[in-house]
């Protein structure tokens, strides 16, 4: 399910096997966050691949425990890694916003609630994003909005969400990494357009940012030289 601030966000990981399976297992309902990134060692698992045999340094866990309330991989290594896991992270960078952003999601014990965190860029440039996703699924309700009317919980939320995060990907360097790398890019394709042209072809019809960049052509160049 897509989302305006996580592209494939909140969608539901279904698995149900074959009629022999107890139709108890094809009815659990679990809460536990989980990333794509766990797919390829749940197959793994479900494949009885060895773990000697497989790729070493893989990021994941597998969502074998989740699925069959057991503590064990198919080979029979223990995996508790998901059960123990408190927080799951993703981030993204695109041509489709302006900086990348960086999230995370975690089920907090003061009182059992789900949470996403989403920091824009370095964090410095865009206010935070928070949402309470048990109890606003949909994400309508920015808790972190006004910085005035926040509560002690939402700022304590903020901090231990954040510290978490950044114990994972240092994403204010990541972000600033991208950003450079992106004017990087632009640069050489300018040099591969010529002086005179590249500036046309940024302005040429049909481009989904045609409408908004014709509002004010002469604006949008001179944003881009600044930039």
């Amino acid at each position: 399910r897509e989302h305006i601030q996580h592209k494939g966000g909140n969608s539901r990981f279904i698995h149900c096997g074959d009629a022999s399976d107890d139709a108890r297992r094809c009815s659990n309902v679990i809460t536990t966050p989980t990333q794509l990134i766990d797919l390829f060692p749940t197959m793994m698992d479900l494949a009885g691949v060895p773990h000697k045999e497989r790729p070493a340094g893989l990021d994941g866990h597998s969502l074998v425990p989740l699925l069959f309330d057991s503590s064990g991989s198919s080979d029979g290594q223990p995996n508790t890694a998901v059960a123990t896991r408190h927080f799951v992270v993703s981030q993204f960078h695109g041509c489709n916003i302006a900086m990348s952003w960086f999230l995370i999601v975690q089920t907090m014990p003061e009182d059992g609630c789900t949470y996403k965190l989403i920091q824009w860029g370095s964090g410095r440039e865009v206010p935070p994003m928070l949402f309470n996703l048990t109890a606003d699924r949909d994400e309508f309700h920015n808790l972190a909005w006004a910085t005035q009317q926040r509560t002690v919980l939402v700022n304590d939320l903020l901090y231990k969400l954040d510290a978490n995060l950044r114990s994972v990907v240092d994403y204010g360097q990541v972000a600033q990494d991208v950003a450079e790398y992106g004017q990087a890019m632009f640069r050489w394709w300018i040099s591969q357009q010529g002086p005179n042209t590249w500036w046309a072809q940024l302005n040429a019809s049909g481009l989904r940012w045609d409408k908004s960049w014709n509002r004010d052509p002469d604006g949008a160049l001179a944003a881009v030289g600044e930039w």
